[in-house]
């Protein structure tokens, strides 16, 4: 901070900057399978290190549900928050997958699910609640299926 302050101290130019408070505390990153601006499900990652609870209910989903219906979003989402003192604030909405996608699919298969209703081959009523309680880890290395010299 203090190099910022000097080399900021000797800039001659006045330019404007945007500034956020910084927020302590756990990052939620909740993956969101909306429907013409309705929650259908969602699966918030907690990261620990190298495993990550899931969650499927909490401050950080109800947050989601309002940001999807508010901005009528559609499709795969992935909506961040960090709770400072127990609040979540909104860091960010990707209206797009998220990376670590793939870990809340040990909870729900969301693009199978996207792809469904998409192709109009679902309704909402008819995708299952994500499965609570799961904490999920990579595990870090390559697996063979098969091997095709043999």
């Amino acid at each position: 901070m203090a190099v910022y302050r000097s080399a900021l101290a000797q800039t001659r130019r006045a330019f404007s900057l945007m500034l956020m408070e910084y927020l302590e505390g756990p990052e939620r990153s909740v993956d969101c399978l909306a429907h013409q601006g309705e929650l259908v499900a969602a699966v918030a990652r907690l990261k620990h290190g190298r495993h990550q609870s899931l969650e499927t209910s909490g401050a950080a989903i109800e947050g989601a549900r309002r940001l999807v219906e508010r901005y009528r979003l559609d499709g795969i989402v992935n909506i961040q928050f960090r709770d400072t003192r127990g609040i979540p604030h909104l860091l960010e909405i990707n209206a797009r997958m998220a990376g670590g996608m793939l870990y809340s699919c040990a909870a729900l298969n969301l693009p199978y699910w996207s792809a469904m209703l998409a192709l109009g081959l679902a309704q909402p009523h008819d995708v299952p609640a994500p499965r609570e309680g799961l904490r999920v880890a990579p595990i870090g290395s390559a697996l063979t299926l098969t091997n095709e010299a043999s």
